[in-house]
């Protein structure tokens, strides 16, 4: 479903048709919601944007949830997202496929100390799930350890 030239959105819907039983057997229930669904399990606020030229950026509260709905462009299903008080934005991120990743940000009000975010997205019942959440520090999901003589560059 697009939006109005006003509005150039694309709100990704799913549309659910199910037969009633027994008595209203006749009847067909129809449920429309959201394909995309963002919760914010993070111990802070975050903030979002499609990762296109210009995007408009959203917050999203802590211990909030909230539907996701796609500027019209070619590569729609791209998000980042980064700390309240921060400048640098995470790397782009597909949302249409079931995974775990972690990123990794300064937290915004403990200041100088690492945040890891785990990204865990799945669909259940036809609506895409994307939950933030902390990662515990003394479980970090990744380390580099540079055995060479080389200095070794990365990026998230």
């Amino acid at each position: 479903v697009h939006g109005d030239s006003n509005a150039p959105l694309m709100f990704n819907l799913t549309v659910v048709i199910e037969q009633m039983l027994e008595r209203f057997s006749p009847t067909r229930l129809i449920k429309v919601t959201p394909q995309f669904v963002l919760v914010n399990n993070a111990s802070d606020t975050l903030h979002y944007r499609q990762a296109v030229s210009n995007a408009q950026v959203f917050s999203i509260l802590r211990g909030s949830s909230q539907p996701f709905h796609c500027l019209l462009h070619h590569d729609v299903y791209r998000l980042q997202i980064k700390a309240v008080n921060s400048l640098d934005w995470s790397g782009t991120f597909r949302i249409n496929s079931e995974r775990v990743f972690y990123l990794y940000a300064i937290h915004p009000t403990r200041a100088a100390l690492p945040w890891v975010i785990r990204v865990s997205i799945h669909t259940h019942d036809m609506i895409t799930h994307v939950l933030f959440d902390d990662w515990p520090l003394d479980q970090l999901p990744f380390r580099l350890i540079n055995k060479t003589k080389h200095e070794i560059l990365f990026s998230q």
